[in-house]
């Protein structure tokens, strides 16, 4: 994940803690193409189940995928808040999530 990437996900959180999401107040949506890094392999669309680069890509989401984990746990450490990930709590995540092109993300001001 990039800087850019990184501070453009942050301020949609921040805007969500303070209900000011253009999304919905308190939630965010959050396009996965925010925290995964440009690869021009994968950028092209032709990534399916059944493409040579299938366990590639599968691993090279998951690793964006658990950075953003890390990302969302690190604001609600820091924000004192908790946040929903499709309406479940951080800490109820199963461990191997399925990677998708958006998520919800809520921030539940204490």
């Amino acid at each position: 994940m990039s800087i850019n990437q990184l501070l453009a996900l942050w301020g949609e959180l921040a805007r969500a803690y303070y209900h000011d999401n253009s999304f919905g107040g308190d939630t965010a949506r959050i396009y996965s193409h925010l925290f995964k890094p440009y690869v021009a392999l994968f950028a092209e669309g032709h990534i399916n189940r059944t493409s040579a680069h299938w366990e590639e890509y599968a691993e090279f989401c998951k690793t964006a995928y658990d950075s953003f984990i890390v990302l969302l746990k690190k604001f609600e450490t820091d924000f004192g808040c908790v946040i929903e990930l499709d309406e479940r709590k951080l800490k109820k995540l199963p461990k191997n999530n399925e990677f998708h092109t958006h998520y919800h993300v809520k921030v539940i001001r204490l």
